[in-house]
């Protein structure tokens, strides 16, 4: 349960990084890029512990047995990592 809860808050924290860069705002978008790659990290816990509690497998966070959810989790810090970038150059290019 913790594993979903802390999955939809990294979906949201992403969301509000392009909405925040959207309205040139920079420096919230890069303070979200990093609460986002730490909600990954533990969305990532809770969902290994949710494995381990069930007596799955998991390694690899249990792509043998759902493969759909390891993938979204990457895919979100891809997101994250993208906007960090994003919001670094934004901001580089503000100071010139």
């Amino acid at each position: 349960m913790e594993a979903m809860i802390f999955g939809f808050c990294l979906l949201t924290s992403d969301v509000n990084i392009f909405l925040l860069l959207s309205y040139k705002k920079s420096g919230f978008a890069l303070g979200f890029g990093l609460l986002s790659l730490a909600l990954t990290a533990v969305t990532a816990f809770f969902w290994r512990k949710l494995l381990l509690a069930s007596g799955r497998d998991a390694a690899l966070l249990g792509f043998h047995h759902s493969p759909l959810v390891p993938i979204l989790i990457a895919l979100l810090a891809l997101a994250a990592l993208a906007g960090i970038v994003m919001a670094l150059r934004q901001m580089v290019k503000k100071e010139r």
